[in-house]
C-alpha cells in the first residue's frame, strides 16, 4: 500500500483520520485560501466541535485563527459565535487577555459602530 492510498483510506468517512481534531487542523492550515462559503460552513461546524476538542489544542491552534477571522472580517457572525463558545472553556483571566481585546476592537471599529448607530432608537 502506498502512502497516498493509506491517506485516502484514512480520510474516508469512518476512517482513522475522520475526527474533529484532524479535520479542524487540516482546515485551519488552509483557512486563508478557502472560499467564503467554505469558511462559513467550517465555522458553523466548529460550534459543534469546540466541545469535542482538547482545551490546549483549542487555545493554541483554533483560537488564534478564529481571532484573526473576527478581527479582520470575512468570516461573518459564525466566527464570533465559535470564538465565544471556545471562550466559555477558558478561565476568566484567559478570556480577558485572549478574546476580550478582539471583541472590543470589533465593536469599536468605525464600520461596526456606524452600522449599529442607526439601530439605536
Amino acid at each position: 500500500m502506498s502512502l497516498k492510498e493509506f491517506i485516502e483510506i484514512g480520510e474516508k468517512k469512518g476512517g482513522f483520520f475522520d475526527n474533529p481534531i484532524i479535520w479542524t487542523s487540516k482546515f485551519l492550515e488552509e483557512f486563508q485560501i478557502k472560499e467564503p462559503w467554505e469558511k462559513e460552513e467550517f465555522l458553523r461546524k466548529m460550534q459543534e466541535y469546540i466541545q469535542l476538542l482538547p482545551l490546549e489544542f483549542s487555545k493554541f491552534k483554533v483560537l488564534p485563527e478564529l481571532l484573526k477571522a473576527v478581527e479582520f472580517g470575512g468570516a461573518g457572525a459564525n466566527a464570533l459565535r465559535s470564538t465565544l463558545k471556545l471562550g466559555s472553556k477558558l478561565s476568566n483571566e484567559e478570556f480577558n487577555s485572549l478574546i476580550l481585546p478582539s471583541i472590543i476592537n470589533l465593536f469599536s471599529s468605525q464600520v461596526i459602530s456606524g452600522s449599529v448607530e442607526p439601530l439605536r432608537l
